[in-house]
């Protein structure tokens, strides 16, 4: 998936459920570019990149999904 993609994806889910202060992806280029990074500290939303397969990416995942 390409940053320009994500971004529009991510303004669609804009319109339904608002702006979210956390959204959580995998380490994917799309969502560890510098325009993806703008948009985030743009719309004010905590980005947390999580490597899937890694144990310790379900503890992570965990630790927010409670706060």
């Amino acid at each position: 998936m390409c940053t320009q993609c994500a971004l529009e994806k991510e303004k669609n889910q804009q319109t339904v459920f608002r702006n979210p202060s956390r959204i959580m992806t995998d380490t994917g280029t799309a969502f560890t570019s510098n325009g993806f990074h703008d948009y985030c500290k743009t719309e004010e939303s905590d980005h947390v990149a999580v490597t899937t397969g890694v144990s310790r990416a379900m503890v992570k995942l965990n630790v927010f999904t409670k706060q």
